[in-house]
């Protein structure tokens, strides 16, 4: 294995999210002065679209609350509203056609703007299998009309060798997205070595999924996730395990 470690400290950058999203980041970390071969790609999430491009019936104002809701569901022929969780999503709803309106980066603030701004009409949702809250139930309990259309699932993979054997060998970072995702890591690397890695979730909710004894952080938002994930690039390995025997932050 051929491990830049001297530019990090030794630590490798492990991203477990859906191959398309994983590539997208891992770019973002090159462009920020990761090197190549310090970073893996080991999604463990495969994103598969369940329905034909759905597309809201006249007059409903959409919700997003990933690009991959984005891209299971067809232009808008006229004019749509979006309310999108956060600014990648948003980015992917403008491309396909819609009108966007950007919450504040997770599913709590995506509802408390809804909440505030009450848009006239009814909501839908377009959704994976698995989410984190059910913003669907949490709009309706607000008295607002909204339905939920599931149009592609989040298929659960194994750890690939490479990640494998670097969570073997060498303290590693792993920004985390979802709790799903959160899961299934924890149910992959259970069996593994503490090298001094850390864990950055993108919010308490993935942190408390996150059945792993390893030392972790949490951040609000996706771009707070990768400053934080930077950050973490700096810390010096001699002292990760250290940190970690004291108790998870």
């Amino acid at each position: 294995m051929n491990n830049n470690s001297t530019r990090t400290g030794g630590r490798s950058i492990i991203l477990t999210r859906p191959q398309e999203a994983a590539e997208k980041t891992a770019q973002r970390f090159r462009d920020a002065g990761a090197a190549s071969d310090q970073i893996v790609i080991a999604p463990l999430l495969r994103i598969v679209i369940i329905a034909s491009p759905l597309e809201p019936a006249a007059g409903e104002t959409v919700i997003f609350t990933s690009e991959n809701g984005v891209r299971a569901v067809a232009p808008p022929r006229r004019e749509v509203i979006a309310w999108c969780v956060g600014p990648n999503t948003a980015v992917a709803a403008r491309d396909q056609g819609f009108h966007v309106e950007i919450a504040g980066g997770n599913a709590d603030s995506l509802i408390a703007e809804l909440e505030r701004k009450r848009p006239s009409g009814k909501l839908v949702w377009f959704r994976g299998s698995h989410v984190a809250v059910d913003i669907a139930a949490r709009l309706r309990g607000l008295g607002m009309k909204v339905r939920s259309e599931t149009v592609y699932q989040q298929d659960s993979l194994h750890l690939t060798c490479e990640a494998t054997d670097r969570l073997r060998s060498v303290p590693c970072i792993l920004p985390v997205y979802s709790p799903r995702t959160a899961e299934v890591l924890t149910r992959e690397a259970r069996e593994l070595p503490d090298h001094g890695h850390i864990i950055c979730c993108l919010g308490d909710r993935v942190r408390k999924a996150c059945g792993l004894d390893w030392h972790k952080r949490q951040a609000r938002d996706a771009d707070s996730l990768f400053n934080l994930t930077r950050g973490a690039m700096a810390t010096p390995c001699e002292s990760s395990v250290s940190v970690n025997r004291a108790g998870n932050g």
